[in-house]
């Protein structure tokens, strides 16, 4: 039998751990399927740095990672990456005096673009060589740089404290020395020019290492990605390219046919919420899958909201060119019976030997010695902490449970409160450090685990892809859900009843802590409701996803095929165009 030679395109930020993204146990199910295909070979195309990750997510998930090629442009990552971990390991913050200067000459008035220039190539191959001798070279060459630059850093700091000197003196005596600073300043011709200079050092007062660090990163990340696609481009045999996520433009680079996941595009439903998180990387992410979308020739979402609302209604992307395929139910009781359980007992106790294990990477561990020998009974949401998930309104909902209808549950999330400071100061403010428990980083066992010791699981989003996976997630191993009335969720939960029973409109807070308590009141009957819908859910499995793909992928790579609509896309859209 003939094998078909497909390719998967990925290119992660560095040291982004794909077993605790969404996007990271989508592949991971995907993967896991396709690697039992007999007609049909898988590539895996990434960066230096992602590989590593790969292998961990193959290995959490149960994959045999010899059922697919790795290739990425080079065996040895960069060597700016190395130097990081170093870094990191150490603690070290030295960069942050040589980012300024870079600063202050990136953003130079027109007098000192020579030296913006010159920086800028300096800056370009000292994150994107691989060869050691070539590094070492340009180093050598901007120490002394760095060295020669040492006395503007010194006048800018001078210049600070003068300038903060005559705020002072402004206030105090208007009419006598403060006039006299003020004109000889004012007539320095040199001081002027080396304000113009400096400027940015002088105004970039709350300087961020992890933006520094995050600008390198894109530089590196951008030349790793054009290395890569340079690469594929020499792979003939690779009849059409799949990648599971719209961050990267430069996959539309690729000759051969390719397939474009866009699983949402949460920051045009949230913008004020992610700008106002201020970060520099959210607005270069947003830039790159905007520019990826656009220039995108075969494009596959997870729900028919995305593809109308967002894709078609939004970007004006051709419908035909869109194609919708549903999610396969996550299963997590697999990860809790690769032990030696042979009951339910056994398998409980395996699963309270995971939770404990868990509740280590805790950010209040201390706190956490009074359960290590007792049940904790809790609530559970599974999801990073972004604006779109709704943190705050889960949090004044349980709040309000705790404080006001006294349920003793403590509420337990994946996320990192750290990197969201309006989470982490609600938790601080109303004390509520002992009671909400923020466990980062689980592997896939200890959610599983976390999802079968919940009395409850909960999701509050605003906004998802598609069907959201806590719903699968927890029903695979038995413990219900309350989860936000949103189109995507109503998409697949159509009965009346069960909307009544189990959403609740994310929006008002008092609503989510209502439906919270009933659930907890009603534990068993509200799992009884959903059972038979999980059980219906049950019987798409990953093979029916891989399988929708390789039938696109098919059709793309076909030129004949590629021109003809496929009829049960051309169907769905008469019947949108009907309405």
């Amino acid at each position: 039998m003939p094998v078909t030679r497909y390719g998967i395109f990925v290119a992660f930020f560095p040291k982004v751990d794909l077993q605790t993204e969404g996007l990271g146990r989508h592949l991971g199910a995907f993967l896991k399927s396709a690697g039992t295909r007999k007609d049909v070979e898988f590539i895996i195309a990434c960066p230096s740095w992602t590989k590593k990750s790969i292998m961990a997510l193959c290995e959490s998930e149960g994959i045999n990672p010899n059922h697919f090629e790795i290739i990425t442009p080079s065996s040895v990552s960069p060597i700016l990456l190395g130097l990081y971990e170093a870094y990191r390991a150490s603690q070290q913050y030295g960069r942050a005096f040589l980012r300024r200067l870079l600063d202050s000459s990136r953003k130079a008035k027109p007098r000192a673009n020579r030296i913006r220039r010159h920086i800028a190539w300096l800056e370009k191959h000292l994150t994107g060589t691989r060869n050691p001798i070539v590094f070492l070279l340009l180093a050598a060459y901007a120490l002394p740089l760095c060295i020669l630059a040492l006395p503007f850093i010194i006048l800018a700091v001078g210049i600070k404290a003068a300038w903060s000197l005559r705020r002072i003196l402004a206030s105090s005596h208007p009419l006598n020395l403060y006039v006299r600073i003020r004109n000889r300043l004012s007539r320095s011709r040199y001081l002027a020019f080396t304000r113009r200079i400096i400027g940015p050092v002088l105004h970039n007062t709350s300087f961020n290492p992890k933006a520094f660090m995050a600008h390198l990163f894109n530089s590196m990340e951008e030349q790793e990605i054009q290395r890569l696609v340079k690469k594929i481009n020499t792979k003939t045999n690779i009849q059409a390219w799949y990648t599971p996520a719209a961050f990267w433009p430069q996959f539309n680079d690729i000759s051969a046919p390719g397939l474009m996941c866009v699983p949402d595009i949460v920051m045009t439903e949230f913008p004020t919420a992610f700008a106002q998180k201020g970060s520099e990387g959210l607005l270069h992410n947003f830039m790159a899958t905007e520019k990826a979308i656009r220039g995108s020739k075969h494009i596959v979402t997870y729900s028919e909201t995305t593809k109308w609302e967002a894709l078609v209604d939004q970007y004006s992307i051709n419908p035909d060119i869109i194609h919708v395929i549903h999610h396969a139910p996550h299963n997590l009781s697999s990860p809790l019976s690769t032990s030696n359980a042979v009951s339910a007992n056994t398998s409980t106790d395996h699963s309270n030997i995971l939770l404990k294990t868990a509740l280590r990477k805790s950010t209040n561990p201390l706190h956490l010695i009074n359960y290590a020998n007792s049940n904790l009974r809790f609530i559970f949401y599974a999801s990073q902490i972004r604006p779109s998930k709704n943190i705050l309104t889960l949090l004044r909902a349980y709040e309000y449970l705790l404080r006001k209808r006294y349920v003793g549950h403590k509420l337990i999330l994946t996320g990192d409160p750290d990197r969201t400071p309006e989470v982490e100061s609600f938790i601080h403010s109303n004390n509520l450090h002992n009671d909400v428990l923020c466990l980062h980083g689980l592997t896939t066992p200890e959610l599983a685990a976390c999802y079968r010791l919940a009395e409850l699981a909960v999701n509050p989003t605003l906004s998802e892809g598609g069907f959201p996976f806590t719903f699968s997630e927890a029903l695979s191993v038995g413990t219900p859900v309350v989860m936000s009335r949103i189109p995507v969720t109503e998409e697949t939960i159509t009965e009346p009843q069960l909307q009544g029973m189990m959403l609740f409109n994310p929006y008002d807070w008092k609503n989510v802590a209502q439906k919270i308590e009933w659930a907890l009141q009603n534990r068993e009957a509200l799992l009884q409701k959903q059972m038979p819908l999980y059980k219906k859910l049950k019987e798409r499995t990953w093979d029916d996803v891989v399988s929708e793909h390789i039938h696109i992928l098919e059709r793309i790579s076909t030129p004949e095929r590629a021109q003809t609509p496929d009829t049960s896309e051309t169907i769905l859209l008469e019947r949108r165009r009907a309405v």
